[in-house]
């Protein structure tokens, strides 16, 4: 039998603050996961991310889809002004 590498926290959020850079908002059900697994450790890092206030999320209702935002997004075509 192979080994698969597993996801770990920092790779998952490392990974859902590019798709937030790339895409300002994306819903959590777009995240492509292999397994229960790494769904959890995604959302997981999605909690981490809010916490460290790098991404934000809506949910309308219980159980309902997640629509997360990115904090550090930016408009196709535009750069950061660097102060």
């Amino acid at each position: 039998l192979l080994a698969r590498e597993r996801l770990t926290l920092a790779d998952a959020l490392t990974a859902l603050r590019a798709f937030g850079a790339r895409l300002g908002l994306f819903r959590f059900s777009g995240v492509t996961t292999l397994d229960w697994g790494e769904k959890t450790t995604y959302f997981a890092a999605l909690l981490e991310g809010i916490k460290a206030g790098d991404l934000s999320a809506d949910q309308a209702e219980a159980y309902g889809e997640i629509v997360i935002h990115s904090q550090d997004s930016q408009p196709a075509g535009t750069a950061k002004a660097t102060p």
